[in-house]
């Protein structure tokens, strides 16, 4: 999670923790966060909350007036973040990108802290009178110099996402879904929503991975899939579908055309229909045409042999169309999805989609965990990152050593089952948010090969063949 992380901002980070032990707290929060910032005190964050004249002890003082110890807890090494400080972190990634950087600093965290409305550590910044835009300016003032803060200037106009902010537009009734003919003659957008993320992609016909999925050297490439020239990933309100269409409208700005054609799969109905109603409203206020398509399982050429074809994720579907791609004549394949929920399918030798498995992802299986029992905290692990000791010695440690482990244990069973009886070793396709990770894991078992754009590169395959 840290790869990125200047040595300023790691010290942060390590500070957080340290005032996480002062506070007898059990996971680092977002105002631990703000106080390590402000511990730190030397780094660009600093800087620029002294060029807004903003002094670092009154930050200090008002974070430690709105926070309370708690009695004695033994904690010990570094303790686990809370899901608002990686959704902060994952912000502040966004943000060096927005601006950029090849790195994560001081500065971007402070930015990342800012895009919390509810945390403690943005409520604190934002009662001293700042606000995102404003401090984002200043960024660039300091770390540019005016001499090419003019050139920069339009990446610090441009709006990144708010923690789960409401779409400035209201979607429109939810009316079916319509499919008519198409087929992608130009540069054209695949989207892949989910229940928690939506990934968008913009693709142009003929670019496509060279040695892809090769991040796994004892991988042999045999095929090659289309690559995403650029994306975005903007995160979904699971209960209302909303999402930040401000962030949605930037990117649309730079990456979409005229006749620009939308090849949507959803499994989230209510955020497709306001993804749709986003799209025509930009492209109205655009004074531009971007036609729509949303794919269901008759579109893909797959073969899919289950019981209700039609019930199955199309998201499940078109990374198994995908896997079909890669993998090696007359080779089965088994497909896991690291998502909201963690799926591991079959393909046969022939290519056809055979089922498989559907279990919780870590974060809703932690959220559960917390829901369904009287004391049990909700620890916050949404990932499937850093893999924390089996052995937990206080009970956010035991909870986070069961999800964990207990997750990866039964992707290794799945593979295990669904690999029984075939004379030749089925090949492993790993995709979503911590396949990297896991794929490290698995690996020491057999070949596994992370491929990090499975499903859009799916839904470009059915776009660039058309239907």
């Amino acid at each position: 999670m840290y790869e990125r992380f200047t040595d300023r901002a790691r010290k942060v980070m390590q500070l957080a923790n340290e005032q996480v032990r002062r506070f007898n707290h059990e996971y680092i929060d977002t105002e631990h966060v703000l106080l390590g910032l402000v511990k730190e005190g030397g780094g660009v964050a600093a800087d620029v909350l002294k060029n807004l004249a903003v002094d670092l002890r009154q930050i200090r003082l008002e974070v430690e007036k709105r926070i309370q110890s708690e009695p004695d807890i033994v904690t010990k090494g570094i303790l686990p973040l809370s899901r608002r400080t990686k959704a902060v972190i994952e912000h502040a990634k966004l943000e060096s990108q927005g601006l950029g950087n090849d790195y994560v600093g001081t500065e971007h965290l402070l930015l990342g802290l800012l895009s919390d409305s509810d945390g403690v550590g943005g409520q604190v910044l934002r009662s001293f009178g700042l606000e995102i835009e404003d401090v984002r300016k200043v960024v660039v003032k300091v770390v540019l110099g005016p001499r090419q803060q003019r050139s920069k200037t339009s990446l610090v106009e441009k709006p990144v996402p708010r923690i789960f902010e409401k779409p400035q537009i209201e979607a429109s009734p939810l009316a079916p879904l319509e499919s008519t003919p198409f087929r992608a003659t130009g540069d054209f957008i695949a989207v892949d929503i989910g229940n928690s993320r939506m990934k968008i992609g913009r693709f142009t016909r003929g670019i496509e991975t060279g040695p892809a999925a090769a991040e796994q050297p004892r991988s042999v490439v045999r095929a090659s899939l289309p690559e995403p020239t650029m994306t975005i990933d903007l995160l979904i309100d699971n209960e209302s579908g909303d999402f930040d269409v401000r962030h949605l409208r930037a990117w649309c700005d730079d990456n979409v055309g005229d006749q620009t054609l939308w090849v949507v799969a959803t499994v989230h109905r209510a955020a497709a229909q306001r993804l749709a109603a986003a799209i025509a409203d930009w492209a109205r206020q655009s004074q531009l045409e971007c036609p729509i398509r949303h794919l269901t399982h008759r579109d893909l050429p797959l073969a899919i042999r289950v019981d209700e074809p039609a019930r199955v994720g199309i998201d499940r579907l078109l990374a198994a169309l995908a896997a079909n791609r890669l993998r090696g004549t007359g080779r089965a394949a088994i497909v896991v999805d690291l998502g909201s929920a963690i799926t591991v399918d079959l393909l046969t030798a022939e290519g056809a989609f055979a089922g498989g498995a559907i279990l919780p992802g870590i974060a809703m299986s932690a959220r559960a965990l917390a829901e369904q029992t009287d004391a049990l905290p909700d620890v916050g692990l949404d990932r499937l990152e850093n893999p924390p000791v089996a052995l937990g010695k206080s009970t956010t440690a035991a909870i986070e050593a069961g999800l964990y482990w207990g997750a990866v244990g039964a992707i290794r069973e799945l593979i295990t089952k669904l690999s029984a009886g075939m004379k030749e070793p089925p090949e492993i396709f790993l995709t979503g948010g911590a396949a990297p990770q896991v794929a490290e894991l698995l690996n020491a078992d057999r070949p596994v090969r992370y491929v990090p754009h499975l499903v859009l590169a799916g839904i470009a395959l059915v776009a660039e063949a058309g239907c």
